[in-house]
């Protein structure tokens, strides 16, 4: 009976170890933040306060549910609470969910996005992005890169798409441009796909604010005068 289990455990190891060798290593980022630089906050939603009326939801009937409220000691220097994908482990194999943000109007007051958020999800194959009504949309720094180009992995929800891959580990703010979608009332949705291998942390969010930038107006004036000399 020891014999079999041992063969049995022998048999699953050199499976995993052959799915492994399938993907290369994995790379660690460390991208530059790029806040908004609001003049103006309309919604602050600080998941420190609660979960701000956020709420999971199905972006691929197939993908995992992943997005939990409350506390984690997972990642370093977390908040009290806060949006995860699977507070305290990793995130699921086969995981397909998204975390929507109460509807709001996108006007100059509410034209940019700012997120404090960390991320830590296996590069290439797995990832996570932000949408807005059903469009991805990328931050001011850019995505790192896009998710699950192989053909042997599928990563639910996110699949083929830009988002964030890779280790960054660390807690980071980055900003959105909503001005493609002023007069509309939208949602944002906070989606995370894996594939059938390999996981870690996933993404959590600290807070979620929405506003308008500072104009230099004094700048702007400027730049129209001398244009008229020219």
């Amino acid at each position: 009976m020891r014999k079999m289990l041992m063969l049995v455990v022998a048999v699953l190891l050199v499976t995993v170890g052959m799915a492994y060798a399938d993907k290369p290593p994995q790379e660690f980022y460390q991208r530059v933040m790029e806040p908004c630089g609001f003049q103006t906050i309309t919604y602050n939603w600080d998941f420190a306060q609660g979960d701000q009326g956020f709420v999971p939801t199905v972006c691929d009937p197939d993908g995992l549910p992943v997005w939990e409220y409350g506390a984690t000691t997972y990642v370093p220097d977390a908040p009290p609470y806060v949006w995860g994908t699977i507070l305290n482990a990793d995130y699921l194999n086969n995981a397909g969910h998204g975390l929507v943000s109460p509807s709001f109007m996108v006007d100059a007051s509410t034209a940019y996005v700012e997120v404090d958020h960390y991320y830590d999800i296996e590069t290439n194959y797995d990832g996570c992005n932000l949408k807005v009504n059903g469009n991805v949309v990328a931050p001011l720094a850019g995505y790192d890169g896009t998710i699950s180009t192989s053909t042997s992995y599928f990563a639910y929800c996110v699949d083929m798409q830009e988002g964030f891959t890779g280790h960054d580990n660390m807690w980071r703010t980055d900003c959105w441009d909503l001005t493609a979608f002023e007069g509309e009332m939208v949602e944002l949705e906070f989606d995370l796909g894996s594939d059938s291998i390999v996981d870690y942390p996933g993404w959590y969010l600290a807070a979620v604010r929405v506003g308008g930038i500072v104009v230099d107006n004094e700048q702007t004036s400027w730049g129209l005068i001398k244009g008229m000399y020219k």
